[in-house]
């Protein structure tokens, strides 16, 4: 389907923060989070992501702070927002109708916890794979993927939520 092609530049996005402002994965620095509270910031995430942008008014409303990148003790040139709340971080590049979700898990199991709140919460997913990739389709032409990243030691998940531009599902 040609509106998950979106979320396949996830990844990539991460590639304009410079050298150093995160560490390899970006969820590495935070403390493991509870599913419930990952399931909880991915639905602000998507409540705020709107037809032609994320809107920031209602992250804010919502209990998130907007963060800073520095790199030695400078503000760093990057194009990406980050916002913070219970030790999740959010991210979104100005003007565009997307954000995402990065925490740090308790455990590897805890994210078939985090896949099943967000199947709850969004309702059955479109598409799944063995790694753990699974694509929801939302109300408002939105979607989502979770994804499974970090390593077995710190493991993480990333939430990517979209508005899927012309798609009238």
């Amino acid at each position: 389907m040609k509106a998950f092609a979106k979320l396949i530049w996830v990844p990539a996005a991460f590639a304009l923060i410079p050298a150093g402002a995160l560490a390899q994965n970006p969820a590495s620095g935070l403390p493991p989070v509870a599913p419930a509270a990952i399931i909880d910031a991915a639905q602000s995430c998507g409540n705020a992501v709107t037809t032609e942008r994320l809107d920031e008014q209602r992250l804010a409303a919502d209990g998130w702070t907007l963060g800073s990148v520095t790199n030695n003790g400078r503000a760093a040139d990057t194009p990406l927002r980050f916002f913070s709340r219970n030790s999740i971080m959010l991210v979104t590049t100005p003007g565009e109708a997307s954000c995402f979700v990065m925490a740090r898990l308790e455990s590897r199991q805890s994210f078939v916890a985090v896949r099943d709140g967000m199947t709850a919460a969004f309702g059955r997913p479109f598409r799944a794979d063995a790694s753990g990739m699974t694509q929801w389709i939302l109300t408002e032409s939105r979607a989502a993927q979770l994804d499974a990243t970090g390593s077995r030691e710190q493991p993480a998940v990333r939430i990517s939520i979209i508005h899927m531009s012309g798609n009238n599902q």
